[in-house]
């Protein structure tokens, strides 16, 4: 591990093959992918993240692991894996659009694709996802589907790129980027806590960037909960006023405000079917 000094002479920890002189490159037909994992004080989940990308049927892979400066066990959970993670840096950041930018500026791979610290990787993920663009050169943006889970219930959430205009209708754990759309049209905004995903992919759909959606295959995992679930209305706020910037608010009001509507009557009729099997 070194130590390094930032603009504001702090100490910066990383770490990692590339610290050490390793790097990968793509090949002819087995591009590089780049997977990004930002996590701040997550030693929970962070292992079962970083073993399903390690693990992957797909043997091109080059991890990022970028740390907010975590105060539990979170580094000696990355210092475990320190011969399977390409590069990963320890350091207080301006939130999470600022971590994941720091992740896709490290990246080296032509495809990148961003894990939480509490989500995971089906095995055969990057599989797909390599065979995918391989045998669609044109796509840009390449999106699927994943499982969430509530406690021992699941259920599996569908992208919808076509539907980006009423709302954010694309899994962000299983989308997967070209590194060209990045620099071509530019990284999250870090002025956003919460939506930030949105407004790239809406970004993204209004510039004419080729978003596929993969046939429902199931490429990630996701545990409920997260900033954008526990900060509901902050999160929503921020979805109107970037639909205001992409002249989208109206139809993005009403569908959110019928989803609000149909959410709300779902946890009345719980509540009283909680109140009837009580008595």
């Amino acid at each position: 591990m070194n130590i390094v000094l930032d603009e504001m002479q702090k100490p910066k920890s990383e770490g990692g093959l590339r610290t050490k002189g390793y790097s990968q490159k793509s090949y002819k037909n087995k591009p590089l992918i780049s997977i990004i994992t930002v996590v701040f004080n997550g030693e929970q989940h962070l292992e079962e993240t970083i073993q399903s990308v390690i693990s992957q049927t797909y043997d091109n892979v080059e991890y990022i692991i970028i740390d907010g400066g975590s105060t539990d066990g979170t580094l000696e959970i990355i210092k475990q894996y320190e011969d399977k993670i390409d590069y990963w840096v320890s350091e207080k950041d301006n939130g999470i659009s600022d971590a994941f930018n720091k992740g896709i500026q490290k990246a080296s791979g032509e495809i990148i694709g961003i894990i939480n610290s509490d989500d995971w990787y089906e095995v055969d993920a990057l599989s797909y996802v390599a065979k995918v663009f391989l045998t669609h050169p044109d796509y840009e943006v390449l999106c699927g589907s994943m499982k969430l889970y509530t406690g021992n219930v699941w259920r599996i959430l569908h992208s919808k790129p076509y539907l980006l205009w009423s709302g954010m209708t694309v899994v962000h754990p299983s989308t997967f980027v070209k590194a060209e759309a990045y620099r071509s049209f530019g990284l999250f905004d870090t002025t956003l806590k919460y939506a930030m995903d949105y407004d790239l992919l809406l970004r993204f759909h209004t510039s004419s960037v080729k978003i596929f959606e993969c046939d429902h295959h199931i490429f990630s995992n996701m545990r409920s909960g997260g900033m954008a679930n526990t900060h509901r209305i902050e999160a929503y706020n921020e979805v109107i006023t970037i639909a205001k910037r992409y002249n989208f608010y109206a139809v993005v009001y009403i569908m959110y405000s019928i989803r609000k509507l149909f959410w709300n009557a779902k946890n009345i009729f719980k509540s009283y079917q909680f109140y009837i099997e009580s008595k």
